[in-house]
Order: structure tokens, then C-alpha cells, then sequence
């Protein structure tokens, strides 16, 4: 992962779930950086508004972005989940 970045590279963290196996020359040794992201280090305040009027004006097909399951579908749910690879989706499960 570290070493595809160039000497002062960045690497930004979006999201990201069990132990990252690094060596603090992995990072010192050209200077690259780690950097851990929430909602783009936006604003809330400020980007959730803004989100919203981009959605209201259909420049944010946020709808398309999610599907919804019900509880006897959790299985295909999960399918779903693994199997995307280049486009994260939100899912939500009610019953």
C-alpha cells in the first residue's frame, strides 16, 4: 500500500477495518503521510446542507446510491455487500 506512494506521497484513509501492518520507517523513510478522512474532513454543518440542495437539484442521486433489503433478504444483503468492489454502497436493513 506505502509503497506505491513516492517520496512525500499521501496516503488518505476512508474507511478501513482491522490492523494496519506498518513500520515507522514505512512512513519516515521518504516522509509519506497517513491521513484518516470523515465525510471528506468537510464540515457537517456546512457539506450535509450543501448535499441536500445538490440532491433537491438532481445533482446528487444519493437515491442510487442505496438499496433497501428487508430482514428475509439479509442474505442476499450480504452478497451484495462482498461482491462490490470499485463503488461502496449504504445498506440498510428493516424488517
Amino acid at each position: 500500500m506505502l509503497h506505491s506512494l513516492g517520496t512525500d506521497g499521501k496516503l488518505y484513509l476512508i474507511g478501513i477495518a482491522g490492523k494496519l501492518n506498518l513500520t515507522g520507517m514505512d512512513i519516515m523513510g521518504e516522509s509519506k503521510q497517513i491521513i484518516g478522512l470523515i465525510e471528506g474532513d468537510a464540515i457537517p454543518q456546512l457539506f450535509i446542507p450543501k448535499l441536500i440542495k445538490y440532491f433537491k437539484k438532481g445533482k446528487f442521486p444519493v437515491d442510487k446510491l442505496m438499496k433497501f433489503y428487508s430482514f428475509d433478504q439479509v442474505n442476499q444483503a450480504f452478497d451484495d455487500f462482498t461482491s462490490v468492489i470499485f463503488v461502496q454502497r449504504f445498506y440498510f436493513y428493516y424488517g
